[in-house]
């Protein structure tokens, strides 16, 4: 296995610019087609500050680097994994004693991440911080948070219909009026 030279390794999010695919999420790395300069780029969760747990989610980004994205993470993918030391799912994985030990000699030789973690879970931080405007808490110089958006319900057809596996997202106001159905005429539910 031989990584590219020409990978770049950033801390921050992916191409979604945020968390949105969900709460574990430590690294992403996008295939060089995605990349101007034909790199592959490779983002680390700033909610990580552990010297060595980054470092094992570089090598695993690292992987991806290696076939471009080829594999996602089967095949190839878990076949270097797990020739590294890296365990468990393959989507989140783990260093196994033997990488872990070695991570954390690393670590120690290169010291103290020089940055600190970001507590980014459970939403916006609550602590005061002034405005520009005086109408709450400036955190961030991104735009404000959005307060109101469509709160939308899964609807899902019956498990025993043949079209089991169909699913729409509408809003409460229309299930007050009632159900959708799947093309086969099904009732769904929410």
């Amino acid at each position: 296995m031989e990584i590219p030279k020409d990978v770049r390794i950033s801390i921050g999010f992916g191409p979604t610019g945020a968390r949105q695919e969900n709460g574990v999420i430590l690294g992403v790395t996008c295939a060089r087609l995605m990349s101007e300069s034909g790199v592959n780029e490779v983002f680390i969760s700033p909610e990580d500050a552990g010297t060595a747990s980054m470092l094992a989610t570089v090598a695993h980004e690292l992987i991806h680097a290696w076939d471009d994205c080829k594999s996602g993470h089967k095949g190839e993918f878990r076949r270097v994994a797990q020739a590294i030391g890296l365990e468990g799912r393959m989507t989140h994985t783990q260093p196994g004693p033997a990488l872990e030990a070695e991570l954390v000699l690393i670590a120690e030789e290169m010291g103290a991440y020089p940055g600190s973690k970001m507590n980014l879970s459970g939403g916006r931080p609550t602590f005061p911080v002034p405005s520009d405007n005086g109408n709450g808490p400036k955190i961030t110089s991104g735009p404000k948070t959005q307060t109101t958006r469509m709160i939308s319900r899964k609807c899902q057809a019956d498990p025993e219909a043949e079209c089991f596996g169909y699913a729409v997202r509408t809003t409460a106001k229309w299930l007050e009026l009632g159900n959708p159905q799947c093309p086969n005429g099904h009732e769904m539910t929410a």
